[in-house]
């Protein structure tokens, strides 16, 4: 389980529901608004927007190997999403010009997918249909 406070990213541990009895910081330095965050449970990385600061960003599970992804164009990036098995990486932007973009994994390939008619995307949630 993973929690926004005090500008860190947390991780938790609960078994069977159990009140969380360890909690380690994650992400505890640069964050200004963590918003959306996302795991990449085969490469086991944390992905995450930062709408403080207008990025997307990604680390290991354990905080280690930090790197922006994406830092241009963005206006106000929330919701977050990843397709593993695909290598895809999605997320929403609610600025004055709102979008949902994807990109491969490592930020590269960067498109918009929708433009119009979205309101403020807070949101999101990707399935995978196996071919």
């Amino acid at each position: 389980m993973f929690r926004r406070s005090s500008r860190c990213v947390h991780r938790s541990c609960s078994l069977n529901g159990s009140v969380a009895s360890q909690t380690s910081v994650v992400v505890g330095a640069g964050l200004h608004t963590a918003s959306g965050v996302a795991v990449d449970w085969v490469a086991g990385n944390l992905y995450w927007t930062d709408t403080g600061r207008d990025v997307v960003e990604v680390a290991r599970l354990d905080g280690s190997s930090r790197k922006s992804l994406v830092t241009l164009d963005l206006d106000e990036p929330r919701a977050l999403a990843v397709l593993p098995p695909r290598g895809m990486l999605f997320w929403t932007d609610w600025g004055s010009l709102p979008k949902i973009e994807r990109a491969w994994l490592d930020g590269s390939s960067r498109r918009v997918l929708v433009a119009s008619d979205l309101g403020w995307p807070n949101g999101l949630a990707i399935a995978s249909v196996d071919e």
